[in-house]
């Protein structure tokens, strides 16, 4: 019974966000501008890289020691979250992210982690992939 319960709040947390990482342009000191769109379930929210009162903004590992890049966080909504004030994006965010270390013909594997949130915030991570031509 214990192992059912458990499955069952396993599959209640599954975040049902949709992202996807694609290359915007090589820039003229040879790194590469990606976008990172993140859409999340309706209605739900996650936090900008300073959230305010409560949260915890996106952040990106690479798979791959040689390759750098840093989020950058569009402008961010006001969320009252039961009188807390945070920052944040509500349905979807889309993230910029300058490379450098990548090579030509490559893929970049990374998993990006965020909070989740709507009557309370989800932990959650996923795998990202981006082939640069």
């Amino acid at each position: 019974m214990k192992r059912i319960l458990l499955f069952l709040c396993v599959l209640w947390f599954q975040s049902y966000a949709q992202i996807s990482w694609t290359v915007d342009g090589k820039l003229k000191d040879g790194s590469v501008l990606t976008t990172i769109s993140h859409e999340l379930p309706n209605e739900w929210h996650t936090y900008w890289k300073n959230p305010g009162e409560s949260g915890l903004g996106a952040t990106i590992h690479f798979d791959t020691p040689s390759i750098s890049g840093t989020l950058v966080f569009p402008q961010p909504n006001v969320i009252d979250e039961a009188g807390l004030v945070t920052y944040g994006y509500v349905d979807s965010v889309n993230y910029q992210l300058i490379l450098s270390g990548w090579q030509p013909n490559s893929t970049i594997n990374a998993t990006l982690h965020w909070l989740e949130c709507l009557d309370l915030c989800i932990q959650q991570s996923a795998p990202i992939k981006l082939s640069i031509p």
